[in-house]
């Protein structure tokens, strides 16, 4: 993915857990977030919450396998970009991300 976001100007950086991602969000300076269930600490949903709890402003996409209906329900009540089931097509979503940012 950061072959496509990269030359669209967006400067990417990895978190390799929910807490590393939740220490990223509290420092500032991101633009957007991708969440990928920590599967081993946080699911997708606690970790929107918490980041919700910390921002409200930061637009964020969801990545889960087979989500439920309550899953989606949920989601957009923590008012999430979007819901995505992999596998994740980065030029679309660079695209996506692109003019969510720039409007």
């Amino acid at each position: 993915m950061d072959a496509e976001l990269r030359p669209s100007g967006f400067d990417v950086c990895w978190a390799r857990s929910g807490t590393e991602t939740i220490q990223r969000v509290e420092a500032g300076g991101l633009t957007a977030a991708v969440l990928v269930a920590d599967r081993v600490r946080l699911d997708g949903l606690s970790l929107l919450r918490i980041i919700r709890s910390i921002t409200a402003e930061l637009p964020c996409w969801l990545v889960t396998l087979a989500p439920t209906r309550a899953t989606l329900q949920a989601a957009l009540e923590l008012r999430v970009a979007s819901v995505i089931e992999p596998p994740l097509d980065p030029v679309v979503f660079t695209l996506a991300m692109k003019k969510l940012i720039t409007n």
